[in-house]
């Protein structure tokens, strides 16, 4: 498209060639990792960069990135179809989708050319989220466990996704928290780690391209908007736990003050324990999943996000931001999202009970301070999740660290060692299920040939 170019290290030697090794398919529906994944896929095809994809799921849909002109391909761990299609691709970078398929795919891809780039994509930190969720269950307050940094001794997690960072070429990281948090806490050096968090481009206006591609001739207005909403995809426990507190603490205060409001809850995955909140007499709505959640959103005065743990970014927020729906969240809720502290932000935060639920009849009810909150969010939507601007620091991000690969890992101590040592158990187990899958295999289909001849 010519709108992006290599600024950095444009002395390489190519455009990278581009493996994707993902839990899901990406794409705009699924949640806001798949959306985000979907957009740095689409950021890459625009810089005229070759994208294949591989996913062992069956879940989600490949159409998106069909559409791109991205190869797709099922790829199980421990198989040697990973080697045919390194082989016939040739990739000069992988990125891994989360830590523990750095931990299935990275030692084959090193086995197969060291000469590979390799860039773990975390999307939050993991053993950071379930630390959080830890305290909270252990009666610890929300500030409590925000300020939490975890031990690595006590939690398997935090070994196993350190361990993936250290031996990463790349790691990217979807906040500036967790960037401070792994080179101060951790020993990560800040030449391994990049910030690539979320892509929101023009919501129709102008000429620039849409991110993501749902558009408004216009949005609702304050007095064309009703109720509060909460939206989350319920296999992740922070929102089932959101979901409950707003159910059994929050909401409660807030319709003591507005007897006739309603919230509506949209999100995948909703079993029993979040289904069976629903009480149409009280005004608490479960209505379940939602296929655009843009025009979901919009229809709404306020967004209610009362997370008590997690980490990364929350993209039900700058979704929010994106058709002008401002939230009530928690200091976990804000984490990441905010830039100049003296600048409006694009809702209300608050960690007390009582307190959120205040500001959010508040914000209900104040079209001034309402209006406020919209623009504060239109304008951290520009100033930390610009499309063109994130997506120009990410190509430059990956460029640079192909370029400066063999000077990095000169550099790195802690990575060789543990390809060396603890990373041999990962590769040794694989190859052993990789064989017995084989036998098995084959055991079948002579069995099948037997009864073939029997018959």
């Amino acid at each position: 498209s010519g709108r992006y170019v290599t600024s950095t290290a444009s002395n390489a030697k190519s455009k990278p060639r581009v493996m994707f090794i993902v839990a899901v398919w990406p794409d705009l529906q699924s949640s806001a990792a798949g959306m985000r994944t979907a957009s740095m896929v689409q950021v890459m095809r625009e810089a005229g960069w070759d994208i294949i994809c591989l996913s062992s799921s069956n879940l989600g849909s490949t159409d998106f990135l069909r559409s791109l002109g991205v190869a797709v391909e099922r790829c199980q761990p421990n198989d040697s179809s990973l080697d045919a299609m390194l082989k016939s691709f040739a990739p000069n970078v992988v990125i891994f989708d989360r830590f523990y398929l750095e931990e299935q795919f990275s030692w084959k891809v090193r086995s197969y050319d060291e000469n590979i780039l390799r860039v773990l994509d975390t999307q939050d930190l993991h053993f950071l989220r379930q630390e959080r969720q830890r305290a909270i269950s252990n009666g610890k307050s929300i500030q409590e466990a925000k300020a939490l940094v975890p031990s690595v001794g006590q939690s398997d997690i935090a070994i196993r996704e350190l361990s993936a960072i250290h031996r990463s070429d790349l790691v990217l990281l979807v906040s500036p928290y967790e960037q401070r948090l792994l080179t101060a806490s951790y020993g990560i050096s800040n030449r391994k780690v990049a910030i690539a968090s979320f892509f929101y481009g023009s919501n129709g206006s102008g000429n620039a391209k849409p991110f993501p591609p749902f558009t408004f001739e216009r949005l609702p207005t304050f007095h064309e908007r009703a109720h509060f909403t909460f939206i989350g995809n319920f296999r992740h426990a922070p929102n089932v736990d959101a979901a409950k507190i707003l159910c059994d603490e929050i909401w409660p205060r807030i319709r003591a003050e507005l007897p006739a409001a309603e919230v509506h809850l949209f999100g995948a995955y909703a079993h029993n324990d979040v289904l069976k909140m629903n009480n149409r007499s009280t005004g608490f709505l479960v209505r379940g999943f939602t296929a655009d959640q843009f025009s979901t959103l919009s229809q709404f005065k306020v967004q209610l996000v009362p997370l008590r743990f997690g980490a990364g970014i929350k993209g039900k927020i700058a979704d929010g931001w994106y058709v002008n729906t401002p939230c009530v969240t928690t200091s976990i809720g804000q984490e990441g999202m905010h830039g100049n502290q003296q600048e409006p932000w694009g809702g209300e935060v608050s960690d007390v009970l009582d307190e959120f639920a205040a500001l959010a009849v508040q914000l209900h009810n104040d079209e001034t301070r309402w209006a406020t909150c919209v623009s504060g969010g239109q304008a951290l939507l520009s100033s930390l999740f610009d499309y063109h601007s994130n997506g120009q620091k990410l190509l430059d991000s990956v460029v640079t660290a192909l370029h400066n690969m063999m000077h990095l890992r000169q550099q790195d101590t802690v990575g060789p060692l543990l390809w060396h040592n603890s990373h041999r158990a990962s590769e040794y187990q694989s190859k052993f299920i990789e064989l017995r899958n084989q036998i098995r295999s084959s055991v079948s289909k002579s069995l099948q040939t037997s009864a073939g001849r029997i018959s």
